[in-house]
């Protein structure tokens, strides 16, 4: 497949999987501030149901979230592709490198979704333009070194071991089936 292919896919799954997990995200980031610490799972379900008129509490910065997080897909897997297929060697190196480009449009998505999620700020555009006016470019980059030491082993592992398993699944010159693709995706996940 042609790399921008792969990058699509990359950025459509990738965009995909936030739309699922979201509302569990939004649980976990209202449980780790002073609201709701010591909230269970379904006590900061409510919490944000009540406080925000359903569904919309669950998803709130979603908009900036994935749009962020599907670029950094597109850009992770287009990187790791076109070093797997120019470099053919140090592959754990190219997964570094995926990692290091997709977080360029992975963090600023990150700070928005966390800062809305916690109702920092009621809206996207007040996010943007608050954090633009009071902290700069640079404020959209806060936290930059914990993304990268948590993200790019977890990159190194998730790509590494989805390729061998998705080899041992291969037969020589033959390509997989896609059910053996998910198992080894699914594989994978789990592990890293």
């Amino acid at each position: 497949l042609p790399i921008y292919y792969v990058a699509l896919a990359g950025s459509l799954a990738t965009f995909t999987g936030d739309l699922m997990v979201y509302p569990l995200d939004s649980i976990k980031t209202i449980q780790q501030t002073e609201i709701g610490l010591g909230m269970s799972v379904l006590a900061a379900a409510q919490y944000l149901w009540e406080q925000s008129g359903g569904m919309a509490g669950l998803y709130h910065g979603f908009v900036a979230y994935g749009v962020a997080d599907a670029i950094a897909g597109s850009l992770k897997f287009g990187v790791y592709e076109g070093w797997k297929r120019t470099v053919r060697q140090h592959v754990l190196v190219g997964a570094a490198l995926a990692m290091l480009a997709s977080s360029i449009s992975l963090l600023p998505g990150e700070v928005l979704k966390q800062n809305l999620q916690m109702g920092i700020y009621d809206s996207l555009p007040e996010a943007i333009e608050t954090i633009l006016q009071t902290k700069g470019l640079a404020g959209f980059y806060r936290g930059y070194d914990g993304i990268v030491f948590r993200d790019v082993p977890y990159t190194i592992i998730e790509l590494g071991l989805y390729d061998f398993f998705k080899g041992l699944a291969q037969k020589e010159g033959e390509t997989t089936a896609a059910w053996k693709d998910v198992v080894a995706a699914a594989v994978t996940g789990a592990i890293a």
